[in-house]
């Protein structure tokens, strides 16, 4: 699932069902308010990165959509 929701970070509840309903989310958390040119352009620039998580990781998990990467909100990531 593609989600926008730059706070799903500090929403537990939110955070909590998407996880109880076993989801695979992909949130886009950038800060702003983001146009649709833009927000497509995001998704196309991180496209290979979701679909390698989509098709390697088991859900429940959520990943972060940013201009810096794809990031593992959850399950936490491994510490390095």
């Amino acid at each position: 699932m593609l989600y926008r929701d730059k706070k799903i970070r500090t929403r537990p509840g939110e955070r909590q069902a998407f996880i109880d309903a076993k989801v695979p989310l992909f949130c886009m958390t950038g800060s702003g308010n983001a146009s649709k040119w833009s927000t497509l352009s995001l998704l196309v620039r991180r496209w290979d990165r979701i679909e390698e998580v989509a098709n390697t990781e088991k859900p429940p998990y959520i990943y972060s959509v940013t201009q810096d990467g794809v990031r593992r909100l959850y399950p936490s990531p491994p510490a390095t």
